[in-house]
This record gives structure tokens, sequence and C-alpha cells, in this order.
């Protein structure tokens, strides 16, 4: 098993302000009310900052570890109701340091998101998400080695225009991998 903290920072899509023409006391426009808007559909990009926090099973005391620190990106295309309720598929790329064991680990997943906004109405919320699927692992998109995944992640998101919002959390995953030898154990 392999448990993984993940620092990423998203610009997730449109909210629907425009639905309200509401505006507080210094003239900006207030979000609706949750019951007010329409699901949407939007696309969130994020910068992923993987910290393996343990893995043992992949790196054996005395030998070079091939899955290190890393970085990369993800992308995930939500459908989110007015109950503050999201779906969505989610995939990753990153990459890792391999102590020169491989040339690049790369790392691949793709899975379901479930995310659930906290107090939908204000422009600045704490998000929370579940997810899982399937990750592959291996040397420059050679992948030696596949498993399941799941992770739980928390944040805040901001919500700046009708179509602009920054959200920073952090995630923690766990994985596991069917057992593979890398080429210089062969």
């Amino acid at each position: 098993a392999l448990v993984l903290g993940s620092l990423g920072a998203v610009v997730p899509p449109p909210r629907g302000f425009a639905q309200s023409a509401e505006l507080d006391p210094d003239g900006r426009l207030l979000p609706p009310a949750p019951e007010e808007r329409r699901p949407v559909r939007g696309v969130e990009v994020r910068l992923v900052l993987p910290m393996p926090v343990f893995r043992r099973p992949l790196c054996p005391d005395g030998a070079g570890c091939v899955f290190g620190v890393g970085g990369g990106f993800g992308v995930t295309v939500e459908r989110r109701f007015q109950n503050g309720m999201g779906l969505g598929v989610d995939y990753q790329l990153w990459f890792a340091n391999a102590e020169s064991v491989y040339e690049l680990p790369t790392v691949m997943s793709v899975g379901v998101k479930l995310r659930r906004v906290l107090r939908p109405e204000q422009a600045a919320h704490v998000a929370l998400h579940l997810g899982g699927g399937a990750v592959a692992f291996g040397d420059v998109f050679a992948f030696q080695t596949i498993g399941p995944y799941v992770e739980v992640g928390a944040g805040g998101e901001l919500e700046l225009t009708e179509s602009l919002a920054f959200t920073l959390g952090l995630d923690l995953s766990l994985m596991t991998f069917v057992p593979f030898t890398t080429r210089e154990d062969d």
C-alpha cells in the first residue's frame, strides 16, 4: 500500500452567478441561493505536487527508490448540482524522482470523484471530496504495474467571478500495485 499527500491549486467551472441580479451594499454581484442555481458542468485543471508518505512496499531498505516526490497535473470534468454535490471524472498525470532507478517514473490515474461544497451560497467555502479508480506506474509511459487507488481531500474554494474560482486543497491517496520488477532487477 502507498499513501500519498498531494497539494493542488485548481480553476473550477462557472458557478452560475449570472442567474442572480442581487447586489451587495458595495455593488458587487451576489451568488444566487443554492436552490436557484442550475446544475453546472465544468472543467477543473490543477497542479499536483505529490509527496509520498509511506512507500516501503515500492522501496526496499538499502535500495534506490522508484517512487519519490514529483509534480504533474490533474483534470476533472464535473457536474455540480444546486445542493453543492458534484460528480466528476478525474485524470492525473505526474512524474516522480526515482533515484536513477528509472529515467522518468510516470504515474497516471483515471477515476471518479464525488465532491461536496459546504455553504455553496457563499463565495468562499469549504470543498470535500472522495474519489477512486485505477492507477498505472512505470518508466516514461511504459507502465510496469497497475492497481486501484482511493483518495480523500479537503480544501477551500474562492469564487472570484461567475466563471473563475480558485481552490487550494490537500489530498490523501491510498494506492496499491500488482508486484513488478524494474529493468535493473531483471
